[in-house]
């Protein structure tokens, strides 16, 4: 999901695997009519993930975009990832977030899964 906002998120750069979404904003300016934003995501391994883009539709002097990312089914390998920000095709910001596991030990992550001998029913 990409958004036109008047004020950015809080900024936050580790991320649970339990966490519904995560997200990304940055400030773009002079931002031409049917010029392109992209944001572009990396796995720990390197590998690209996925790219949004959008066009924009009008002329905007200043303006903060942000994007939404479900992160389950997508955020799936835990560590350093990396998600490029580019304009009109030329990568203009790169930054670094970590997806951490939800889970402590072992237990937990038994509990969660309801394997036998975890003493849960499964979830």
């Amino acid at each position: 999901t990409l958004d036109l906002v008047k004020e950015p998120p809080l900024q936050k750069t580790t991320w649970s695997s339990a966490d519904a979404t995560l997200w990304f904003w940055v400030l773009v300016l002079n931002a031409d009519a049917g010029e392109t934003s992209e944001f572009a995501f990396y796995r720990p391994d390197g590998s690209h993930m996925d790219t949004i883009t959008t066009s924009h539709d009008t002329y905007y002097s200043a303006s903060w975009w942000w994007i939404y990312y479900p992160i389950a089914g997508n955020f799936t390998q835990t560590g350093t990832w990396t998600v490029d920000y580019l304009y009109d095709g030329a990568v203009r910001s790169t930054s670094e977030f970590e997806v951490v596991s939800a889970f402590t030990d072992d237990a937990e992550a038994d509990v969660f899964a309801g394997l036998p001998g975890s003493g849960g029913a499964g979830l």
